[in-house]
């Protein structure tokens, strides 16, 4: 939907798709918070956010409370389990949580109480289970972000195909910044 004049949390904005997913929403006019480790918070700024916050900061949803009173409109989340009780706390009343992970807690604990009288949305979001419709609006949402130079994805290595088993580990190490891609000739 529409994110102009909305406040978007994004979690993970130093990993690949938290980057690009604050890129996205900076072009499309919302004001950006964004979480991320401190050695990634000037790449994170660089991609359009707003303000950057360590993930592991303990007045984490302090923080961000101060900068939007009303609460956040919409969060991208990429560890659900984990960051359940801060959305709960920093989402305004009606907001949308977008999910797209949750690999450290997959069957997290949900603060339901604060989640059901704030009516907060979940959205979980899955590409590779999405319609064939949602699937090339999303595709040429994505192209026309690119065209426009909205989006400027960063590539942190090129691999080889034969090299692919190097390639996974790269990703499993961490610390990357941007994709990993693999070169088929």
């Amino acid at each position: 939907g529409a994110i102009s004049g909305k406040t978007l949390l994004i979690s993970g904005a130093g990993g690949t798709v938290g980057h690009l997913a604050v890129q996205l929403a900076k072009a499309g006019g919302a004001q950006v918070i964004a979480t991320a480790s401190p050695p990634h918070f000037e790449r994170v700024l660089a991609a359009g956010a707003d303000h950057v916050f360590d993930y592991k900061a303990p007045d984490l949803g302090q923080d961000i409370k101060a900068l939007c009173s009303a609460g956040v409109d919409r969060a991208v989340e990429l560890e659900f389990g984990l960051n359940a009780p801060l959305l709960a706390d920093v989402m305004r009343p009606e907001g949308v949580i977008s999910v797209y992970g949750s690999a450290l807690d997959m069957n997290p604990s949900l603060p339901f109480g604060q989640f059901l009288f704030k009516a907060l949305k979940i959205d979980i979001a899955l590409i590779y289970i999405l319609n064939e419709t949602d699937r090339q609006n999303a595709i040429d949402s994505l192209h026309k972000a690119l065209t426009a130079g909205d989006l400027l994805p960063q590539i942190d290595q090129i691999y080889p195909l034969e090299e692919c088993a190097s390639a996974h580990q790269h990703v499993e190490r961490g610390g990357r910044r941007g994709a990993v891609l693999l070169e088929i000739k």
